[in-house]
């Protein structure tokens, strides 16, 4: 990661002798993306399992580790927004005509709205993240395992059905049914989208955009739900954090994923907004495009 790190942030372009193909962009955002899904994200939903999972009178849940804890949060919130910013100025800068592409180009040329947008967008991932590590921890905390691990394969399996239901469980730019997306993408794809989102995932190739905002939505809903019907038993357990504590601190959360995604939306180019909302799906846009 440190090399990879270094040679993206000096502009290490790739020799022409070499049979590497990917770009200095390109082994930026996978790099940190095995991080984030491999090691942040599982880190960060052990930690706050741990955590809610202290009792009255522990000394589990200190103002240190609560400290810890968030910071992790918005390290990883912060690390998403600039891949985010890094990629989408990367493709952009790729095209001739300003505007040509149909995906991207949301960022706005001004350096005041480009900063608007980059911090929006961090304050949503910080928050989003926290919402759905707070709600699984809590899952984990008052249930058994296998509900958890019920849920996330349930969660998962209804991804699958519902591209599959587009006709998009596919690889690759034909986009036929013979070349089937091994369930482990949408898994990755799925733990992606309920931590932090990248916008790349809207493409019709991938996720598409109906289904990236519609997980998000989903995501949202769902962690609620969870929060609500698994924090009164933190009183019966008798937990340090009581339940009027937890939905307190779920709703601050809460409440920054709300303003901080009208912010983000608020700061994108308006003629791409639809980007994030359309129906195309991965063989419309490779027909029609």
């Amino acid at each position: 990661p440190v090399v990879g790190t270094h040679k993206f942030i000096v502009g290490a372009e790739l020799d022409e002798n070499r049979t590497a193909t990917l770009s200095a962009v390109l082994m930026y955002l996978i790099i940190k993306l095995i991080e984030l899904v491999f090691e942040s994200i599982p880190e960060s939903i052990l930690q706050a399992s741990v955590l809610l999972q202290s009792e009255a009178g522990d000394r589990t849940m200190s103002s240190l580790s609560i400290v810890s804890f968030a910071a992790s949060l918005l390290a990883a919130g912060l690390l998403v927004a600039d891949l985010n910013y890094t990629v989408e100025n990367d493709r952009s800068k790729e095209q001739q005509t300003p505007g040509v592409h149909p995906l991207y180009g949301f960022l706005r040329t001004s350096a005041r709205g480009q900063a608007a947008l980059f911090l929006s967008s961090w304050a949503f991932n910080s928050a989003y993240l926290a919402c759905t590590v707070f709600a699984f921890g809590c899952l984990l905390a008052t249930r058994p395992w296998w509900v958890f691990v019920g849920l996330v394969a349930a969660e998962v399996l209804a991804l699958a059905a519902f591209k599959s239901a587009q006709g998009e469980f596919a690889s690759g730019a034909d986009h036929t049914n013979n070349a089937a997306l091994p369930l482990v993408y949408y898994t990755a794809y799925y733990v992606l989208m309920s931590s932090v989102p990248l916008y790349q995932l809207r493409h019709p190739s991938e996720l598409g955009p109906r289904a990236f905002s519609g997980l998000i939505g989903y995501r949202v809903v769902a962690n609620t739900a969870i929060v609500y019907l698994t924090v009164p038993s933190f009183d019966i357990l008798d937990k340090a954090m009581t339940t009027e504590q937890a939905l307190f601190t779920y709703g601050i959360a809460l409440g920054v994923v709300v303003v901080s995604l009208a912010a983000t939306v608020c700061s994108i180019e308006p003629a791409y907004r639809h980007t994030f909302v359309g129906s195309k799906t991965g063989k419309q846009f490779w027909v029609s495009d």
